[in-house]
């Protein structure tokens, strides 16, 4: 089941309730099946850090967090309009890492952003050092009409990709190594589709993507031996199955 808005740290801000209760609610309903919270932005995150900790301790909650960072400057992140700090972040993600050290993370990150400089730029590569994402969603800058940024110099092509290809370097590798840790690990995963040759893929408790040899049914809880792994997903084999 996947909760799903443009922020989902928002729900309930006006009605005097919050995501973290709507989670109770939900996980309390009888069955297998998972829940899966959509793109939480920081300001809105920050503000139910507690709430949500506590309600991530359901067997039924994904450990997983999508928070759209969007630029690791703090100029950067004021002229956007952001309503925190780059220096929110990492405490934020590190107690839910402390709390479930398997916790999945997603960002998202605009380069080229009018007036990013090569420091502003470095700010961001350092912020994602910090945060050990397994993912970051990368956009180039481009104007959309009748916006303020639509009025600002736009920086040329080239430096966005230059900056676009050196950020997917960092992450790509970042994933790459904390995937790895899992290889030779026997996880519990649902499984969620079918792939192709003859796999099914699976989410693991923390939503990394597992691809599985042979033809668990669709919906099942499974365990899965890792017996390979890339940036972006697991490779096992059924176990007890």
């Amino acid at each position: 089941i996947q909760i799903t808005a443009q922020d989902t740290a928002a729900y309930g801000s006006d009605r005097g309730s919050d995501l973290a209760r709507l989670l109770d609610r939900l996980a309390a309903i009888r069955g297998e099946f998972m829940l899966r919270v959509g793109m939480m932005n920081p300001d809105s995150l920050l503000g139910i850090q507690g709430q949500l900790l506590r309600a991530f301790s359901s067997p039924k909650i994904y450990r997983f967090l999508h928070t759209p960072v969007q630029s690791g400057s703090d100029r950067i992140l004021e002229e956007m309009g952001r309503r925190y700090h780059a220096g929110d972040i990492p405490g934020l993600l590190s107690a839910f890492r402390s709390s479930y050290p398997d916790t999945g993370i997603i960002t998202d990150v605009i380069i080229g952003f009018p007036g990013e400089t090569e420091e502003d730029f470095e700010d961001s590569m350092h912020l994602i050092e910090r945060m050990q994402p397994d993912k970051v969603n990368i956009t180039r800058f481009s104007a959309r009409p009748g916006t303020p940024a639509a009025r600002l110099y736009d920086m040329p092509d080239r430096i966005k990709k230059d900056r676009s290809r050196e950020m997917t370097r960092l992450w790509l590798d970042i994933a790459a190594r904390r995937n790895e840790q899992y290889e030779g690990k026997i996880i519990s995963a649902l499984v969620t589709e079918r792939g192709r040759d003859a796999t099914m893929k699976a989410r693991a408790d923390n939503y990394l993507g597992i691809v599985v040899e042979g033809d668990p049914k669709l919906g099942s809880f499974i365990d899965v031996l890792v017996t390979a792994s890339n940036p972006f997903y697991l490779s096992g084999q059924l176990q007890n199955f």
